[in-house]
This record gives structure tokens, sequence and C-alpha cells, in this order.
């Protein structure tokens, strides 16, 4: 496994040769999404019904079912378009190009990765839900032992909460590059594979997010201040400019993300292989096989 430091560097080097393409390609990514989203909801605009009598409504089937149909198409759009976002810069760290007709690659196979994102969502779920009554029947039976220790196990239970909320995340964290590199794969194969290769990495996984997210911090505090001070003293000049600086730098930092989890990826594949350069299984799902890619 490749060190931090190092991963960082390569991402560096990749961003900077492609900075200027990466916020192009994720600027056109927000349009899409956005328009996409919201010619969905205007589509299957949810109707309105007087809720104090919906027996009585003949509305009723359609109020049910719209806001189905809603949820379906929304997730169809959704998630095909940001999985097709974060594998574009995988194909790119592999010699492909980041290019818009990427971002519409994840429609040629929407049923599986949808159901992928579907999946780590029940999952989450029954975490919860399995949390919830495990904190419940204790937190009864500890209120007729003793109320302090109750708090005290309670604010133990929610640090647990915590750090599973984020193990749970990193284990999942690279199902989608999965997904991209194996077109056979099935979706509950996909988090079963990034389970099992994120053993041994997920303490560096989340050293390498919480820097990237400090250096976000940093990097976004002074423009925010700015342009809430341009709000305050309702200068549009300013507004406007402190405004164009915070979407550019959210653009650039979301680009950056990608990458730097495309590099974590290639280096966790990298080990699997056995320290060999990774067998690209496929370029770009738009621009060829992985025949473009010199086996080593």
């Amino acid at each position: 496994m490749k060190p931090i430091g190092e991963i960082f560097s390569k991402t560096n080097q990749a961003f900077k040769e492609n900075w200027l393409s990466a916020l192009v390609v994720s600027f056109v990514f927000f349009l899409i999404y956005g328009v996409a989203i919201f010619a969905v909801g205007k589509l299957f605009g949810i109707p309105n019904v007087d809720f104090y009598s919906l027996t009585d409504d003949p509305s009723l089937v359609e109020l049910l079912t719209k806001p189905l149909l809603l949820f379906l198409v929304i997730l169809f759009v959704s998630f095909p378009l940001i999985w097709s976002y974060n594998t574009m810069f995988l194909s790119k760290i592999r010699g492909g190009e980041l290019s818009v007709s990427q971002l519409f690659n994840g429609f040629s196979d929407p049923l599986r990765i949808v159901w992928s994102y579907v999946l780590i969502f029940l999952i989450f779920l029954a975490f919860i839900l399995l949390y919830s009554l495990l904190s419940s029947f204790l937190g009864i039976f500890l209120m007729l032992v003793s109320p302090i220790l109750n708090v005290l196990i309670g604010f133990f239970l929610s640090i647990a909460l915590f750090i599973g909320l984020i193990i749970y995340r990193l284990m999942f964290s690279l199902f989608e590059y999965i997904l991209f590199d194996d077109e056979e794969i099935s979706a509950f194969g996909s988090l079963k594979k990034s389970v099992q290769l994120m053993k041994g990495h997920k303490l560096q996984l989340f050293v390498t997010i919480f820097l990237f997210n400090l250096a976000v911090i940093f990097a976004m505090l002074i423009p925010v201040i700015i342009l809430a001070l341009a709000i305050d003293q309702e200068s549009k000049i300013l507004v406007i400019f402190s405004a164009v600086v915070v979407i550019v730098e959210a653009l650039a930092f979301m680009s950056y993300s990608g990458m730097l989890m495309a590099h974590f990826y290639e280096s966790v594949i990298d080990e699997e292989n056995g320290g060999a350069e990774p067998i690209a299984e496929q370029a770009t799902v738009a621009d060829g096989p992985a025949a473009d890619f010199e086996e080593k």
C-alpha cells in the first residue's frame, strides 16, 4: 500500500495537469444533475391533495403512486450520474480523458448501479435499527438499575454509533470502482469485495479523508467569510466575486476528491496484485476496452 503522502503527491500531479478540464466537467455535472432532478420533479410533481379528506378524495391513488414514481425516477437519474462522475476520475488516471460524454456512462447499466446504492442504504437502515433496539432495551434496563450508569452507557453508545458509521462508510467506499472494473460482478458482490479490499486500509483512508477535509475547511474559510460580509454590507460586486470564488473552490475540491479516491483505489488494487501495476479491465466505458492499456 502506497503511503498517504505518495497518494496525495500523485493526486496533486494529476490535478495540476488536468485542473481546467476537471473544473469544466464538474460544473457541467452539477448543471446536468440539477436540470435533470428539476425536470423529473416537474414531470412527476406530487399533486396537491386535501389531507383532511383523503378518503373522499378521488386522487388518493395518484397521491400514493406519484411520489413513488418520482422517487424511482430520481434514483435512476441521480445514481448513474453520480457513479459516472466518480468513476470518470479512475478512467482519467489510467490514461482516459475527462469528458462530458462520460457523465452518461452509468446509464448503460443503471439497474446494477442503482441497486448497489440502495443496498448500502438498506444496510445502513438495518444498522441504525439494530442500534436503536439495543440502546432502547439497554436504556430501560439501566434506568431501573442506575440512572447515572444509564447516562454513562448512553454516552459510550453514542461514541460507538459515531465510530460504527465511520467504519460503515469506509467499508463500502470502493464499490463504485469495483463495478467499473468488473462488468460481471453483482451489486452485492461489489459491496462484498469492497469490504474485503478495505481490510487493513480503513485507518489509512480515514486519515486521508480527514486531512483532505481539513484542507478544504481552511481553504474555504476565508472566501465564505468574505461572502458573508459582502452579503451583510450589500455589496453586489463583492458578493458576486466571492460567490464565484466559493463555487470554483468547491468544484476544484470536488474534482480533487474524485482523483484522490481513484488513486487510493489504485493503490489498494496494486497491493492486491502483489505490488504489480494494476491491470485495467477497461479504460472507460466510452473510450474502449482494456486493450488500450499495457498489461504488466
